[in-house]
């Protein structure tokens, strides 16, 4: 079978602005191997804390009754084990994924002694997750260079780009601070004056009309049928 977490992924954790995509691809491949809880930092669970279970012993004495008793507890920790290499499999995959996508920079402040995978991934976001204030400020930079016309960039690639700062805004708290909607318009009407105005005055009359996500959607659509995007 092949391996879940082959490289289909090109998510990388160097900088600072790399730990919530690189993050959210870690837990995402944690569920897929049902191993979240020893994997999301909210959670207390550590998989270095879980005993493997103990096979039973063989009865001092054999009887009809033993043996029986016997054979069921072998049953029972055959389960138990089995779930228990699962779970170890899903983690020992994690780990591999940390060691592909870490810049080795990084990883060499790790301690040889620090063997649970969670307490890898604390030390990780100790280091390169951005404090709010950092954070709010690489959207607000970010934010501004998206509102030019996308000059010189794929403006599939530009228009995708939208909704996920809108995503960052609500996650940094700083959505009020910003007219997404206008301001998407407006870095429109470069590339297409008279629906970014019409749209303006739909946006201006009810700004709830629809979500921005749709909005954007709905330039996608038009321009594919413009012959804009293929």
């Amino acid at each position: 079978m092949a391996d879940r977490l082959t490289p289909r992924s090109t998510v990388r954790l160097s900088i600072p602005w790399d730990w919530k995509l690189w993050y959210k691809h870690v837990l995402g491949e944690a569920a897929n191997n049902k191993v979240s809880d020893f994997i999301d930092l909210n959670k207390p669970d550590l998989f270095t804390e879980l005993e493997a279970p103990r096979a039973p012993q063989h009865p001092q004495e054999t009887t009809i009754q033993t043996k029986l008793e016997y054979d069921m507890n072998i049953a029972e920790w055959k389960i138990e084990h089995a779930q228990y290499e699962k779970l170890n499999d899903g983690i020992s995959r994690i780990r591999s994924l940390i060691w592909r996508t870490v810049d080795d920079s990084e990883l060499v402040h790790v301690r040889s002694e620090v063997n649970d995978v969670k307490e890898i991934i604390r030390l990780l976001k100790d280091r390169l997750c951005p404090t709010i204030r950092e954070y709010q400020s690489d959207i607000r930079t970010r934010y501004q260079i998206l509102c030019r016309a996308p000059k010189g960039r794929g403006i599939e690639k530009w228009l995708n780009e939208w909704p996920l700062i809108e995503d960052d805004m609500k996650h940094a708290n700083i959505t009020g601070q910003f007219n997404l909607r206008i301001d998407f318009l407006n870095a429109n009407l470069a590339i297409n004056s008279g629906y970014a105005q019409a749209w303006a005055l739909d946006v201006r009359r009810n700004e709830d009309t629809i979500s921005f996500t749709n909005l954007v959607n709905d330039f996608k659509k038009h321009y594919r049928e413009m012959g804009i995007l293929k």
